[in-house]
């Protein structure tokens, strides 16, 4: 797989500037208490403890000699304050190489000056490319993700929706910030970003509701994605999701999954390190899916499980019981 490293414009400077972004690091939830709070709780803080990813970097490593693959996201210091606001470009929209100014101001979505460090306007703060910088991968077939081509060839994207629009929002229907917005002086420190950074894999039943509609069709159910890409996308072997019927005596075991297939030399395997490709079995951006069922006779689910069980048996970890979204009629 192959990540930049992530590139530092000024290097390691002995002297950052007292009103610099890295000089103030370990003091943003001082101001920020809210912000700082959510991205605690967030998947960014904690990149490399998921039992999952644990899992998968051993099982890398005894496959190809080396997790370095894994490594260079995960294992580096998690997702800080600074990671992104003190990003100043990038050199691509892909494989993390993030370009970040430790010695320039706090780079955020509002422009103003108040508190004790330099703040700036920070255009690729508000700008899909910064989320794609990191989450568009290109690696071995398993790994291989490309959620922010997907979104760039979007209806959302025509309609001028960001990943921070959906991934960002505090909840449905409120924008996150896009310009200056400025904060008046001795005024509270705020943010109407949600820095929990919502996803499937804590928030998927939210996530999915704004995403994906269900709706019953002559012969069977259609399924609408609403959301910026394909539905799942981004290493979307990790998890299942699936259209499944049930009635009064249960699932009938009739599912459609949408979660991608990952083969080995033509055949299904669990294992996205051995895998040479990557079949997408989802609902494309903009797309409507058919799917043909006895609706009426049967209840139509959408369901899903936040590790794919398959994932989770050939790395020896518990099976995660599956989640009902949403139901028709």
């Amino acid at each position: 797989m192959r990540v930049a490293a992530l590139v530092l414009l000024a290097g390691c400077l002995p002297d950052l500037g007292e009103r610099s972004v890295a000089a103030h690091a370990d003091r943003c939830a001082e101001c920020h208490a809210d912000a700082a709070a959510e991205w605690e709780a967030s998947r960014h803080a904690r990149p490399a403890e998921s039992p999952v990813f644990t899992a998968l970097r051993a099982h890398a490593a005894a496959e190809l000699g080396t997790a370095a693959p894994c490594d260079r996201c995960h294992l580096p210091d998690a997702v800080t304050c600074v990671t992104c606001h003190a990003a100043a470009a990038n050199q691509e929209t892909a494989n993390g190489a993030l370009i970040a100014d430790p010695t320039g101001p706090v780079r955020g979505p509002w422009g103003d000056t108040v508190g004790p460090h330099a703040s700036a306007l920070g255009a690729l703060l508000t700008d899909s490319a910064l989320c794609g910088t990191c989450h568009e991968v290109d690696g071995l077939a398993g790994f291989d993700e490309h959620p922010y081509t997907a979104w760039a060839e979007s209806p959302a994207a025509a309609d001028g929706l960001r990943c921070q629009d959906c991934h960002m929002s505090p909840e449905p229907g409120v924008d996150v910030p896009r310009d200056v917005a400025p904060v008046a002086e001795g005024g509270e420190a705020r943010s109407r970003s949600s820095h929990a950074f919502v996803g499937l894999q804590a928030d998927a039943v939210d996530l999915l509701s704004r995403g994906l509609e269900l709706r019953v069709a002559e012969g069977g159910v259609e399924l609408v994605n609403l959301a910026g890409h394909g539905l799942p996308d981004g290493a979307s072997f990790t998890r299942e999701l699936w259209v499944e019927s049930r009635d009064a005596a249960g699932w009938t075991g009739d599912r459609r999954p949408l979660h991608a297939e990952l083969r080995r030399a033509g055949v299904p395997t669990w294992d996205p390190v051995t895998a040479d490709e990557t079949v997408f079995r989802g609902v494309p951006p903009g797309g409507v899916r058919f799917e043909p069922f006895e609706v009426g006779e049967f209840e139509v689910c959408v369901r899903y499980r936040p590790v794919a069980a398959g994932l989770s048996e050939g790395l020896g970890l518990p099976v995660a019981e599956p989640v009902t979204v949403r139901c028709v009629p």
